[in-house]
């Protein structure tokens, strides 16, 4: 094989399957696969990442085994995937950099390891529950509550409620004057699962509130669930970063509306990590 051919298939292992590289350029398969891992290797060795102002550290599936992936939220792309989202395997890959002074915000999920890294690596520096790791814990409460009512009901009235589930779970303002009308009919009869949906919607609107607002929002939450409902909305009462969260995340629910304009722009790593 010529130099230009095992350069050319290195390349291209990066944009395709090595099933279709090895047909396309008719070699078999193990070929790619031996020299897309040489690429690789020489790529990360010459790959030097630096910290960013704002840090986003999140994970990702993949083949069934979670990898923490560690993003440049200011400029919207990923810095690293690391095998796996373990303490020590953080702290490994943060021990790298000696001066971790131009990190100015933090974004992580729920993960409470995630936390505790932030705390000892970057004291001072402000951190961020991703609002879309907590928002979307009223979604799920809400499920909860659909489905225990929709066991106590006939089949046919359990297929009606799967498939109108799209419209409870779409913001207000998302919805059109139809999925407004199927709303108002399926809720009408269910108080339970109305009081679920309107919950939902509240506490989406807490995003939405200036910080002194959204703070008195937080702290009223739990005491308007109603008794029926409140074993479903459990997981959201208790985990940390929504309202009724550890007395020690306090400080990083209200960070999340004093960083909001510089932390807006992350996003899931899902879509670009898995290609």
């Amino acid at each position: 094989m010529t130099e230009r051919c095992a350069h050319y298939i290195k390349h291209q292992a990066m944009l395709d399957t090595f099933i279709r590289v090895a047909d396309h350029v008719g070699c078999d398969e193990k070929t790619v696969r031996s020299l897309a891992a040489e690429h690789i290797a020489w790529a990360d060795n010459g790959y030097l990442p630096q910290l960013p102002e704002w840090l986003g550290i999140d994970e990702t599936q993949i083949q069934g085994k979670m990898r923490c992936v560690i993003t440049d939220i200011g400029r919207r792309r990923p810095i690293e995937m690391l095998e796996g989202r373990d303490k020590a395997t953080i702290t490994n890959w943060l021990n790298r950099f000696q001066d971790r002074s131009m990190v100015k915000g933090i974004a992580i999920d729920m993960w409470r390891p995630y936390r505790d890294l932030a705390d000892e690596y970057f004291p001072g520096v402000p951190v961020v529950i991703d609002k879309f790791h907590v928002v979307r814990m009223a979604n799920y409460c809400m499920e909860r509550v659909r489905i225990r009512l929709g066991k106590q009901k006939s089949k046919g009235l359990r297929r009606h409620g799967v498939r109108s589930r799209h419209v409870l779970n779409k913001r207000e303002a998302s919805l059109s004057e139809q999925d407004r009308l199927t709303r108002d009919i399926w809720l009408e009869n269910e108080p339970e699962m109305k009081a679920a949906y309107e919950l939902k919607e509240a506490f989406y609107a807490i995003y939405t509130l200036p910080k002194a607002e959204a703070v008195a929002a937080y702290d009223a939450f739990a005491a308007s669930v109603p008794a029926p409902i409140k074993p479903d909305f459990k997981v959201l009462l208790s985990s940390p970063g929504a309202c009724a969260g550890a007395a020690s995340w306090q400080s990083v629910r209200v960070r999340q509306h004093e960083c909001q304009p510089a932390c807006r722009s992350r996003s899931s790593p899902d879509a670009s990590t898995k290609r």
